[in-house]
């Protein structure tokens, strides 16, 4: 649906034709029908959809710009009851209102328009440009192609705005990516790179992305790190927040930002790892609108996410394959600086950060189709980005990936060291050479050391298949297959010379 044509008959979202405003205080038809045209009047033009989720959306164009709320969201509801009051100096009746909206909505859902996707923060438009929400109240955003970004108000792709969503500062040209050293506590050029490609790889707009884990002991401002960095590319009233319990509020999470911080985390549970897991590579969430009813709102999700804490966080080796783990340095009483002075330092450097950033997603866009043949880990396509935008960050192409490569030995030895007693067992058995069901090797294990597993063959069974990959670059293979005319399960242990040892 459109106002598009100002020189006609204001009509309402059933095409009735409407007059003078009444506030909504009459409760006859007619009355309510001039108040739906009223309520159209107050808006500049629109157009209604669904998104991809079935949800009704408005899009209002002004000056220049396009604005897009859910129908029936707090915000919407708000912003026209606003200019209704703004342009007839009434207020519109609640009932009324919500009248109008439920026409509203299903107009969008049912005049069999196509679906569109609409976007929090970043997303891409059919000819592969980015586009990046700078969140002020014009609806600027920054357009990213092959041949370099600039700030527009135009833009074919729809952007809602969530509660919490903060305004990015316009980039400036020229800058470097290294501006933003001095606010980390990294070791080395390795981490720092790290880092650095894991924001890179954050405005992807289809990921997958890798998951940052910030390590080290207190006093190394893992916090204000994990701050800043969403500074730079999402910035949030509430920037980081205490771990969640359980997918269901994950997924509410990433639905209302398009990166999620994590601070101080002690521990993830295995059903919050295996989350974690989706949310790097994209996952799906429902759950009941209403306890009363059996409809359900569907949680489609993909998103960056950073974790903080003291010790090291991820521990299953699914989700260790998709972590980017960077341990911090503690500040010496020396160097450590006021918390407002390093702040006001951070949002003085921050436009020419982000301009070096755009400059690497523009050189991404531009050298997608001519990368190096490289051995590609896990997130090959988050890799691929970032040596894509690697000249416009002053490395060598395949600086990033030959990092991951590195880093996914590192989180091999932290598998290894956290369930040290069984990979001890194992190999004991292995270089012998041995066969048998789940329950046979439940039995031939000391209980010591299968403590911390799930119960029962079948928790065996499955720690060792997530086990393996990991135990293979060690040298200890775990084969599983069936046998006999019964389709026995064996697990089959073995030693195999690597290059590396455990």
């Amino acid at each position: 649906m459109s106002n598009d044509q100002k020189s006609a008959p204001v009509t309402d979202p059933e095409g009735r034709s409407g007059s003078s405003p009444i506030g909504g205080r009459a409760d006859d038809a007619d009355g309510r029908h001039k108040t739906f045209a009223s309520l159209v009047e107050a808006l500049p033009p629109f157009e209604t959809f669904a998104d991809l989720n079935h949800q009704p959306h408005i899009s209002l164009k002004q000056n220049g710009s396009v604005e897009t709320y859910a129908i029936g969201s707090q915000p919407f509801r708000l912003k026209l009851e606003h200019s209704y009051y703004q342009k007839h100096r009434q207020i519109v009746r609640a009932s009324v209102l919500d009248q109008w909206l439920g026409v509203l909505g299903g107009r969008a859902l049912f005049s069999g328009g196509a679906l569109q996707d609409v976007h929090v923060r970043l997303g891409q438009d059919a000819d592969g440009n980015v586009y990046w929400d700078l969140g002020d109240p014009g609806w600027k955003l920054l357009k990213i192609s092959p041949d370099g970004w600039s700030v527009v108000t135009e833009c074919p792709v729809k952007f809602r705005r969530p509660a919490g969503y903060l305004e990015l500062p316009v980039p400036v040209a020229g800058g470097s990516v290294d501006e933003l050293r001095p606010f980390l506590n990294v070791a080395d050029d390795d981490q720092f790179r790290l880092i650095v490609g894991w924001l890179v790889a954050s405005l992807n707009p289809h990921g997958p992305y890798p998951i940052l884990e910030l390590t080290g002991q207190q006093g190394t401002a893992k916090s204000t790190a994990a701050r800043f960095l969403r500074l730079l590319i999402d910035p949030n009233a509430s920037p980081a927040r205490s771990m969640i319990s359980n997918e269901r509020d994950l997924a509410i999470a990433a639905d209302n930002g398009w990166m999620l911080a994590f601070d101080n985390v002690s521990k993830l549970s295995d059903a919050m790892s295996d989350a974690l897991c989706r949310m790097s590579t994209g996952g799906a969430f429902s759950a009941r609108k209403l306890y009363s009813d059996s409809e359900e709102k569907l949680f489609q999700y993909k998103r960056p996410v950073i974790l903080n804490g003291i010790t090291d966080l991820a521990t299953r080796p699914d989700l260790l394959e998709r972590v980017v783990s960077v341990e911090l340095q503690r500040i010496s009483s020396r160097a450590r600086k006021p918390e407002l002075e390093l702040e006001q330092a951070f949002f003085l450097a921050r436009p020419k950060i982000l301009g070096a950033l755009a400059t690497a997603v523009s050189a991404a866009l531009g050298n997608r189709n001519s990368l190096p043949v490289l051995e590609w880990p896990r997130l090959a396509d988050a890799s691929k980005w970032v040596t894509g935008a690697e000249p416009a960050l002053g490395w060598a192409m395949g600086t990033f990936n030959q990092l991951l490569h590195e880093s996914k030995g590192r989180s091999g030895e932290r598998v290894l060291e956290e369930n040290e007693p069984l990979v001890k067992a194992l190999r004991a058995l292995a270089e012998v050479g041995w066969t048998g069901t789940a329950s046979e090797l439940l039995s031939a294990l000391d209980p010591e050391c299968i403590v911390r597993l799930p119960k029962g063959p079948n928790g065996l069974s499955g720690t060792l298949r997530r086990l393996s990959p990991v135990l293979a670059d060690y040298g200890l293979v775990v084969d599983f297959r069936r046998t006999g005319s019964g389709g026995t399960r064996l697990i089959e242990l073995s030693v195999k010379v690597y290059a590396k040892a455990a």
